[in-house]
């Protein structure tokens, strides 16, 4: 414990990671740099771009550290769920940001940051999609469940769920809708 583990970054995993957060940290500096993200597509896609950077980079620095085994929990699955929703979420926000955010009559230096940062914004998924598929489980392999494609799946479910929900603007249209909500 306390030692630096350098293969946390010269890993594919860490490599894959470091991509992930250099690419965040340009999509969420470019767009704050506009000043254009308001409402809240602007607010969702801020707030992933931010979230998965400052996780992935507390992942990088729990393993560059070698700190992560003192904590109560399955590292494996965690970071396996976790790269799996970063990349629903960054791939969403891909997709989000720039129907929502780029005039179709696009020029200017606010458009090209807008336009650079969508396309971060993509290789950011594919960073972290990369992630997914060096971390998910082989078969055969002993891991826990979030790390195998059941739990990867129910990641997925949770995705959904949640997306669903933000998509919902009231709960007062009707009984019918606000019994299925709370089912769900």
């Amino acid at each position: 414990m306390g030692t630096v583990n350098l293969r946390a970054l010269t890993s594919w995993v860490g490599i894959a990671r470091l991509f992930a957060v250099v690419l965040s940290c340009l999509a969420f500096s470019l767009v704050a740099s506009t000043g254009d993200f308001g409402g809240p597509y602007g607010t969702w896609c801020m707030f992933t771009w931010c979230f998965c950077f400052a996780v992935t980079l507390l992942v990088l620095a729990l393993e560059l550290l070698e700190l992560y085994p003192a904590l109560p929990l399955s590292w494996g699955g965690l970071t396996s769920a976790f790269s799996m929703l970063a990349a629903l979420m960054v791939f969403t926000t891909s997709v989000v940001f720039p129907s929502t955010f780029i005039p179709s009559p696009c020029g200017g230096s606010k458009c090209a940051r807008q336009a650079v940062a969508t396309a971060a914004s993509c290789l950011c998924f594919l960073a972290y999609a990369l992630e997914v598929g060096l971390t998910r489980a082989k078969p055969g392999d002993i891991s826990s469940f979030l790390s195998t494609v059941p739990g990867l799946l129910k990641v997925f479910e949770a995705y959904v769920a949640c997306l669903i929900f933000s998509l919902l603007d009231t709960y007062g249209w009707t009984a019918g809708l606000q019994w299925c909500v709370a089912v769900y």
